[in-house]
């Protein structure tokens, strides 16, 4: 049986449910990313692109950019839901630039989507 392709995020009810979970992993002046603990099992992706972001064909390159990392870095496969919250900086990253932020993310495995308590 094939694996289904992971899908992004789009009923209310999982968006819910993601953002009750979710913990920021990383806020930069052009990408927010939030993480929540997997609700399938692969992990899927919820991208928010405000129009201030530039045109819409801004807005969409910058869509496939993430998919097209999210799907290359193998991210849905890791267990987490992950939320792209892009801000109207984004449109200025390269393509390595935004690479390099998620996958810096990830690979210094703060993206824990539990809270940090502070040490007593």
């Amino acid at each position: 049986m094939v694996n289904p392709r992971p899908a992004s995020l789009s009923s209310t009810r999982d968006i819910r449910q993601f953002f009750h979970k979710a913990r920021r992993v990383l806020h930069h002046e052009a990408i927010d990313i939030k993480l929540a603990p997997a609700t399938q099992e692969f992990g899927r992706f919820l991208l928010s692109v405000p129009r201030k972001m530039g045109s819409a064909p801004e807005r969409n390159k910058f869509k496939r950019r993430v998919r097209a990392i999210f799907y290359e870095q193998s991210l849905h496969k890791q267990g987490f839901d992950w939320g792209f919250f892009a801000k109207p900086a984004a449109n200025k990253l390269s393509f390595a630039e935004l690479q390099a932020l998620i996958t810096s993310c990830h690979s210094k495995k703060i993206c824990s989507p539990e809270p940090v308590l502070p040490a007593s």
